[in-house]
């Protein structure tokens, strides 16, 4: 009986999701060692900025917290770090040869 190795088998997709947080994760600075050390995620920031018309990431990494607290600025600015986080990790998956689509 002849056996195939996993090495030798042909790569299968995989399934993934990924859950996002809600109202109320938001803080000042969230996501700023992300901007620090990831080009897509300052790309995926400007481009939420750009989009918006605001300067939402100067909120997001500088505050203030009132201003970033409240509901208006709050939805995007978690929307625009869970994609900053999203597109970084698919930058570095990208440079291991992996591509990941959710």
């Amino acid at each position: 009986m002849t056996t195939t190795s996993d090495a030798a088998a042909p790569a299968r997709p995989r399934s993934i999701a990924f859950v996002f947080p809600g109202q109320g994760s938001q803080y000042v600075g969230m996501g700023a060692d992300l901007v620090a050390r990831s080009p897509a995620a300052a790309d995926a920031y400007a481009r939420a900025d750009e989009a918006l018309g605001i300067p939402l990431s100067r909120m997001i990494l500088e505050g203030p917290a009132e201003d970033l607290d409240q509901t208006i600025n709050a939805q995007p600015a978690i929307l625009a770090t869970s994609v900053a986080y999203l597109e970084a990790m698919r930058a570095e998956a990208a440079e291991a040869g992996v591509e990941i689509v959710p």
